[in-house]
């Protein structure tokens, strides 16, 4: 099992690898995203995963998915964060950004404060 530190350093290189090359669907970083959870629950003892997008069909307010299980995959485009912690900052965060026009650094950043990790899926 890699931890959460070496997964991070595989993300940084799969991350720079999708500005080199051209065809990208060879770079494992799907891969990285699904073990992240587990990494995270090992190093922190919990783990929750949520979303910072809303969309028109699912107008209820955003809450956390909390990871559980280590068999558990979470599966491409499902979740766009996942966070040591419960934090009612970023919900508050992602429940109000559509009533004001902003752009999503405010979020990303308080995810980074919290150690978290924003996933970017390809």
């Amino acid at each position: 099992m890699e931890t959460l530190e070496q997964l991070k350093k595989k993300i940084a290189e799969s991350l720079k690898l999708l500005n080199q090359i051209p065809y990208k669907s060879n770079i494992p970083i799907n891969e990285i995203y699904r073990k992240i959870p587990q990494a995270m629950k090992i190093k922190y003892g919990s783990c929750f995963l949520g979303r910072t997008n809303l969309y028109e069909d699912d107008q209820r307010p955003h809450t956390y998915t909390i990871y559980i299980h280590g068999d558990t995959e979470i599966h491409t485009f499902e979740f766009d964060f996942c966070i040591p912690v419960r934090d009612g900052r970023v919900m508050t965060m992602i429940n109000e950004k559509d009533k004001t026009p902003s752009n999503n650094t405010h979020i990303l950043n308080r995810i980074i404060i919290l150690d978290g990790i924003h996933l970017i899926w390809i």
